[in-house]
């Protein structure tokens, strides 16, 4: 049962709260002060984020992303992020949200996969392309003039 699981990961009440889908619980447990929101838990060193996103529990990712104290790119025992998590899991809002408060989609895991080559994979849903294209266009588009054009011209110069 899913108790029983849940007592084997000895999670904390902030963790269980974010394992279990409970955001009366988990707010209660983050205006406590007394647990760390990026501890990692024994099973696989997911933080509570990790399990949010992976469940698609909307409003438990909001109730963690609006502490501004919670690791974004904080990274499991298999160097999956928290994005990368949620990419897998098909979440597409919960990517949206994530990167906007600044989640990095090109960090890599152990296996050298990142959340933006995971999304734009063949199996992934056209959200999540669409998504991670929309993104990659508008992180272009933020990068001053001045360091695309010497961009341009190191690669140029690497290229011919």
């Amino acid at each position: 049962s899913a108790s029983n699981d849940v007592n084997i990961r000895k999670l904390s009440p902030l963790q269980h709260a974010a394992y279990e889908n409970h955001p009366e619980d988990l707010d209660l447990a983050i205006k406590s002060n007394e647990y760390d929101l990026n501890q990692k838990d024994f099973h696989n060193g997911q933080t509570p984020l990790h399990h949010v996103v992976e469940g698609g529990y909307m409003e438990c990712l909001k109730i963690l992303l609006l502490t501004h104290s919670v690791d974004v790119n904080a990274r499991d025992y298999e160097g999956e992020s928290v994005l990368q998590t949620a990419v897998l899991s098909g979440h597409v809002e919960a990517c949206r949200l994530l990167m906007i408060h600044g989640a990095d989609p090109d960090g890599e895991d152990l296996d050298g996969d990142s959340a933006r080559s995971c999304a734009l994979e063949s199996d992934s849903s056209p959200q999540l392309k669409a998504l991670f294209r929309q993104m990659g266009a508008i992180e272009k588009k933020r990068e001053h003039p001045t360091v695309r054009f010497f961009r341009k011209r190191m690669f140029s110069a690497m290229c011919c």
